[in-house]
């Protein structure tokens, strides 16, 4: 037992205080271990859906490509091949009809001429060649309107398969846009996660520093504190010491002996230190 200790409980409050911080030391550390490994199996979570969710989104978007794809590119091109065979099927169709036609009227016009002795003339002869050159213009006509048609038909494809075309871009622009505003959700919501981890844990390690800091200023200012006359004490002694101790001392060295000096310091000058200690007389 220290000196300290002969009036009081300093020991046992500085063991009380270590104690107290170790345990506070111990049952934090643990919380925040917890803490921290609840809160990497949240992140870890929050990363398994973004991944997941990002796959299904992925793949809604390339099925919906392929089924536009396949539904309205694909069937529209081969609609349009379809009308352009049925329309080159129905030219020659046309061409064939106005040959036929114009060589039937011919070979009638020559077989009235022959009947009516006009065919080897020059009027029986223009009118052969009037009948075969109409013929020819009809077959024109329908080559001029099968081409108008026809040119009509590719504006329409071209058209038709441009603006399937915009939409398919459009499939495509809104997949690679959803997918960057999913990811950059995800990415905020994990890093605002690990923000307010290491906020908790930074915190956490603080709070134990400025605990272990308040501990060691509190043990610091309990020296002494067992003896609460301590302060007074010394005061005192030093009183004793320059007043009537040294008197004591002086009256020893000069002829009594030292324990008469020292009781005569403590009988009469030396009195002050008890009535000190004491609030009274001694």
């Amino acid at each position: 037992m220290g000196l300290s200790d002969l009036f009081g409980d300093e020991g046992e409050r500085d063991a009380a205080m270590a104690r107290a911080f170790q345990q506070f030391k111990t049952e934090m550390t643990g919380y925040l271990a917890d803490f921290e490994g609840r809160f990497d199996d949240i992140i870890g979570q929050v990363t398994a859906d973004r991944d997941t969710d990002l796959a299904a989104f992925e793949e809604g978007y390339r099925n919906a490509i392929n089924n536009y794809q396949e539904s309205v590119i694909d069937r529209l091109s081969s609609g349009f091949t379809e009308a352009r065979g049925l329309m080159e099927e129905g030219f020659d169709q046309t061409l064939s009809d106005i040959a036929r036609t114009s060589e039937a009227q011919t070979l009638r016009s020559m077989a009235q001429g022959a009947l009516s002795g006009v065919s080897q003339t020059g009027f029986g002869q223009a009118q052969t060649e009037a009948i075969r050159q109409e013929g020819e213009r009809e077959m024109r006509r329908a080559d001029e309107a099968f081409r108008r048609e026809y040119s009509d038909l590719v504006l329409r494809e071209t058209g038709a398969l441009a603006e399937a075309g915009s939409q398919m871009t459009n499939l495509q622009i809104g997949q690679t846009t959803g997918m960057s505003d999913l990811r950059r959700a995800y990415t905020s919501s994990i890093t605002g996660l690990q923000s307010t981890l290491a906020q908790t844990m930074l915190g956490g390690g603080q709070t134990i520093a400025q605990a272990g800091f308040d501990t060691e200023m509190a043990r610091a200012q309990n020296i002494g504190s067992g003896f609460n006359l301590g302060g007074v004490l010394v005061g005192a002694a030093a009183s004793a010491l320059t007043g009537g101790i040294a008197g004591g001392v002086g009256a020893s060295m000069m002829g009594g002996g030292f324990g008469e000096g020292f009781s005569a310091t403590l009988m009469g000058g030396g009195g002050d230190y008890f009535k000190t200690l004491t609030g009274g007389d001694s």
